[in-house]
């Protein structure tokens, strides 16, 4: 009789431990769930920003030492870095688009305070009649700062480049979303004159190629 009601009692505390719990590990799991939710959401508007060129918008997720590994390995290290280097980017009239597409996030756990975004990405721009595409994976590191979720760095690699020809005189391009509708070749190797997240700034070489 001792024994079971040994038994019952310890039965009991188990449980009322487990339901103490049960609120914490559901709070964790809806936190985390919130974490990515903002995440996707910021990612959304830096895609915006870079449609519309939105400087402004695109380094208020940056944090002051944010650094970027471009897809010709170059690097650019602290907010004025990457202020400038956009700025040459965006007051072109090369650049076409650029859009990031994540399809994985994931949050790091006992915080959280950190955050991995991978996905792939692609960019896009016009070089002597012709828009040269670029792509491949990307992976961006988020931090928790102040209860917003701002970028440490970011790393692009690139994976595949594509010259897409001009529309014809009749089919005008839109900025933004050029007309396909010509031959499809490869592109030129990338070299150390080709720009970051893929080319945003007229290569020299790309240009003589394309002359040919």
């Amino acid at each position: 009789m001792l024994r079971m009601l040994c038994f019952a009692c310890s039965l009991a505390t188990s449980t009322a431990v487990f339901a103490g719990q049960a609120p914490s590990l559901e709070a964790k799991q809806t936190h985390m769930s919130s974490a990515e939710a903002a995440i996707r959401s910021a990612r959304i508007e830096l895609n915006a920003a870079l449609t519309h060129r939105d400087l402004q918008t695109t380094a208020r997720y940056w944090l002051s030492d944010v650094s970027t590994t471009g897809g010709d390995g170059s690097l650019w290290v602290g907010r004025d870095k990457n202020i400038k280097g956009f700025t040459e980017i965006f007051k072109g009239d090369s650049f076409v688009s650029g859009r990031r597409t994540p399809d994985n996030i994931e949050v790091a756990t006992g915080g959280p305070k950190e955050a991995a975004e991978a996905g792939v990405w692609e960019w896009r721009e016009r070089v002597k009649g012709q828009v040269l595409t670029y792509g491949g994976r990307y992976l961006v590191m988020w931090q928790l700062v102040s209860g917003k979720w701002l970028i440490r760095s970011e790393l692009y690699v690139t994976t595949r480049r594509v010259v897409l020809a001009a529309p014809a005189a009749s089919e005008p391009a839109t900025r933004g979303n050029p007309t396909i509708r010509s031959r499809r070749t490869a592109a030129p190797p990338l070299d150390s004159s080709v720009r970051r997240h893929g080319p945003a700034r007229t290569a020299t070489r790309n240009a003589q190629w394309q002359q040919h």
